[in-house]
């Protein structure tokens, strides 16, 4: 079977530029200003809010949130706001026309509460006014009838040590019969054996906590009723086309009903990849019923109690060596707290076991991950998923192993680390491109490790000074997540400027600017000639989520190939105007001459 066209022309690239210094590329690796830079410096770019100025006769939405962590709905009287002035109207569960969900992975989150709350966080309701003010005010004036359900804020809650079996609980969740969102394990040689051999043994337990992500921008949605039933939203979202399923999902409107566009973004980090979802839902949902548009958006406090965090991570973990410092065995079990609901949960629960064990060669495991329900705010998406909370346990095992054992952290880390040939803990053989043992000893060498420690050990005093390494491995791009997959397009205009549409945005990471060089350097222009379009679901295609560091792997990927198609038609009319080969012809714009 002959490969497809994508991979013949990545695998081309690769072989022709790998090892390459970047002194041979002309806009890859050097200094350029970011396409946004001036215009962020001159404040220009135009956030969600802001967008507000154009928008004619809005109206605008606040959430009243539950006053319990966990309690069953009993009703829901809404009269008293519903005639307060300004308000225009009061939506509820039962008003929803499509599916009561705004869940990422699974449909375990509603919109709108309607049968329990399950964290403080929980909407029960939603004010539509005419003033903002207007709606905070009325939203007191909701009452809701509560029957208090026990409160459960400790995951020791629903599980128990040794084996992660989940206790008898009053259960979030009852509609699943469980609190236990997902479970995963690693099984590797023999563990037990790997314990009787070993000279040195170190147990402990480790906690993480919650995160939040306090990116500047808080979260905003303008939802403006379009013709026929549809609706166009502007929303803070990593991800507009998943916002767009979401959106839809909660309307009952089928795909091309809705359009998404995401504007500058003031921050992410994992956090708008589904809070988005809610918030763009909220604004949309006002804005069909009222026929006017409508602007949901969360003060700072709201932001806290109302979006995700980091999960937070409760571990036991057990290492066995051998005197000369050569890991036998890990054995660990690992809960992770997604809060309310799963949010991401599950795969970040994937993750952190992927990683459990840390970049070692590791012969004999023993891991259990479970991923559990408590009434908290919910967890999702934060930089690294799920592997800063493992990877602090397990840097900490290694630096106590090596103590125990009387080698230099380093030394002992050197001893025990993946390298070219290996299999992970997982069975993959790391057949190239493991170059942690370099990146070990440059650092070494560059921060004067050795002479560090053996200065500092001469400090007295109660201020000191200290030297320590940490070092943990991370999968790129889309894993448990599913097959992953990108796309662009490219225009060139009839002026030779060009237009670069992208379903990813730039939350600040600067990738966008990633596939600008990649453009530039294969159609010989400089990125001055480039502009780039916000995220549209209504015109740009849908190139994955703005998530796992997959941006400048996969779209850059998907416009090298874009680039590359452009590039081979270009050559081809210009050597018939100039009269050589495609081969020789060189584009350094304005410029196009034959070598």
């Amino acid at each position: 079977m002959s490969k497809p066209e994508y991979v013949r022309v990545i695998e081309e690239f690769f072989k022709r530029f790998y090892g390459k210094s970047t002194r041979e590329f002309k806009f890859i690796g050097k200094k350029i200003v970011r396409w946004d830079a001036l215009s962020k410096v001159m404040g220009e770019p135009l956030f969600t809010l802001d967008l507000l100025k154009y928008i004619g006769n809005p109206v605008y939405v606040y959430s009243v949130r539950a006053k319990y962590a966990h309690a069953r709905i009993k009703s829901i009287d809404a009269s008293d706001a519903s005639s307060y002035p300004g308000v225009i109207k009061v939506l509820t569960a039962r008003d929803i026309p499509g599916i009561n969900s705004v869940g990422y992975v699974i449909p375990d989150q509603p919109l709108l509460a309607d049968r329990k709350v399950r964290y403080i966080g929980d909407t029960v309701a939603l004010i539509i006014a005419e003033s903002y003010e207007n709606a905070v005010e009325a939203s007191e004036l909701v009452s809701v009838d509560y029957e208090p359900l026990q409160a459960i804020l400790d995951p020791l809650e629903v599980v128990e040590w040794n084996g992660l079996k989940e206790k008898p609980h009053e259960l979030i969740h009852d509609e699943r019969g469980s609190d236990v969102l997902s479970r995963y394990r690693i099984r590797r040689g023999d563990i037990n054996k790997a314990f009787r051999e070993a000279s040195v043994i170190i147990e402990n337990e480790y906690r993480t906590p919650m995160q939040e992500h306090a990116y500047i921008e808080p979260e905003a949605a303008i939802a403006v009723p379009e013709p026929g039933n549809a609706v166009t939203i502007y929303v803070k979202t990593q991800c507009p086309f998943d916002t767009r399923k979401a959106v839809a999902q909660v309307l009952g409107l089928p795909y091309n009903k809705v359009r998404v566009i995401a504007p500058a973004l003031g921050g992410g980090f994992g956090g708008a990849e589904d809070v988005g979802n809610e918030v763009a839902a909220k604004a949309a949902l006002a804005a069909l019923t009222v026929q006017r548009p409508a602007i949901a958006f969360y003060t700072r406090e709201e932001s806290i109690i109302g979006h995700s965090k980091r999960h937070p991570m409760i571990a036991r973990y057990k290492h066995a060596a051998r005197r000369d410092g050569i890991l036998l065995g890990i054995e660990a079990e690992i809960i992770l707290d997604t809060g309310a609901y799963a949010s991401l949960g599950p795969f970040v629960g994937w993750r952190a076991v992927v990683h459990s064990t840390g970049p070692y060669r590791v012969l004999n495991a023993k891991i259990d991950l479970a991923v559990v329900y408590t009434n908290k705010v919910y967890a999702g998406a934060f930089r690294g998923f799920g592997n800063p909370q493992v990877t602090f346990a397990v840097e900490r095992q290694m630096d106590l192993l090596a103590e125990e054992l009387g080698i230099d952290p380093v030394e002992f880390r050197l001893k025990n680390i993946l390298r070219n040939g290996d299999h992970t803990v997982h069975g993959q053989l790391l057949d190239h491109g493991v170059g942690l043992e370099e990146a070990i000893k440059r650092a070494i060498e560059l921060s004067g490790w050795y002479e560090k420690r053996r200065k500092y050990r001469e400090d007295t005093g109660r201020t000191r000074r200290g030297i320590g390494i940490a070092i943990f491995y991370h999968g790129n791009s889309i894993g448990a997540e599913g097959a992953d997959y990108s796309a662009v397009s490219v225009m060139i205009q009839r002026d030779g400027s060009i237009i670069l549409r992208s379903g990813t945005t730039d939350m600040g990471q600067g990738s966008l600017m990633g596939l600008t060089s990649i453009l530039s350097e294969i159609l010989g222009v400089p990125p001055s000639y480039i502009r780039i379009e916000a995220a549209d679901t209504s015109s740009t295609p849908d190139s994955g989520p703005t998530v796992a560091s997959r941006v400048t792997v996969m779209t850059g990927n998907a416009t090298l190939l874009a680039a590359y198609r452009l590039r081979e038609r270009l050559n081809r009319l210009a050597a018939e105007i100039l009269g050589c080969n495609p081969g020789d012809i060189v584009i350094e714009a304005p410029s196009v001459y034959c070598r």
